[in-house]
């Protein structure tokens, strides 16, 4: 075992070592990092403390485990198997994307919205839940709110449900595909449907990460080329559908396509639409109200 007879101290070189070509240093100690505070439970105050402290042999195991999959690209959220979306702790496995900051800040701006308006019982939709990381954070901040959420994926609806219930919240999951023209569901509307879609077209890959192309789901990242914004026009048409009077759709993009997603919105029947920056200063969120 190489990490045999390592302290804590130790660990760190060994890892920036066999990962320095692969990530930068500063990302390798954030995820040392959350790998103790995972498996052991320490805090970064811990680790600095017990720099000299010898790792026992599971510990040397589960360390190594990491370091092999660290190699093959695997992100850190598969490996120790959660991550954190705004201030909730959330399983995470290949059978869902991970979440991103953008996704937390879409997440971030509907509840704003919504604690301004102060509706008394709002209903919410969220079109492909995945790790249901959007419905929850939602359904975390109006308690009394009902949030539906929808995904064509089982796996992922399982994945949902599971956080549903580790986080203690109820959530309505349905397996429903978006692209199905007959989509629909019957007597539903809504206060607010949220998406974070498909977007990226798959001339794109070779700009990515393997850590992305390999290991997560690509049909919850990549779209066609040839119509890179077909999941806009399926949940325009099916919003218009379902959302109540004065209902609001808040939709994360690509950076390159918001003028293109403002047209479908607006062919639609959309009203009000507000193309929003993230904290990149990237075109990232539409705003649409009927």
């Amino acid at each position: 075992m190489i990490l045999a007879e390592k302290s804590v101290g130790d660990l760190f070189s060994v890892f920036q070592q066999q990962l320095q070509p692969l990530y930068p240093a500063e990302e390798i100690r954030s995820m040392l990092f959350r790998l103790f505070e995972h498996h052991l439970g320490w805090s970064r105050a811990d680790v600095h403390l017990k720099k000299a402290t010898l790792l026992n042999e599971p510990s040397q195991k589960i360390f190594e485990n990491a370091l092999e999959q660290l190699h093959r690209s695997v992100p850190i959220q598969y490996i120790i198997g959660s991550t954190k979306f705004l201030g909730l702790s959330l399983r995470i496995t290949p059978a869902v994307l991970i979440p991103r900051p953008e996704t937390e800040e879409l997440a971030a701006l509907v509840i704003q919205d919504h604690e301004q308006m102060q509706l008394p019982d709002p209903s919410f939709l969220d079109i492909g839940t995945g790790s249901g990381c959007l419905a929850l954070a939602i359904k975390d901040a109006f308690r009394h709110s009902g949030v539906t959420a929808i995904d064509n994926s089982q796996a992922a609806l399982e994945i949902a449900m599971q956080n549903a219930s580790k986080n203690q919240l109820c959530v309505d999951f349905r397996r429903v595909d978006i692209l199905h023209t007959e989509t629909s569901l019957e007597f539903t509307w809504f206060n607010t449907i949220i998406s974070n879609p498909p977007y990226i077209p798959e001339s794109d890959k070779t700009k990515m990460h393997a850590n992305v192309l390999d290991h997560e789901p690509a049909s919850a990242l990549f779209v066609p080329d040839e119509n890179p914004l077909l999941f806009y026009q399926a949940i325009a048409d099916f919003s218009m559908k379902h959302l109540k009077h004065s209902g609001i759709l808040y939709v994360e993009i690509h950076e390159r396509f918001g003028q293109t997603c403002v047209s479908i919105l607006k062919k639609a029947g959309f009203q009000k639409i507000d193309v929003l920056k993230d904290m990149q200063g990237k075109d990232r969120f539409i705003r649409a109200s009927i």
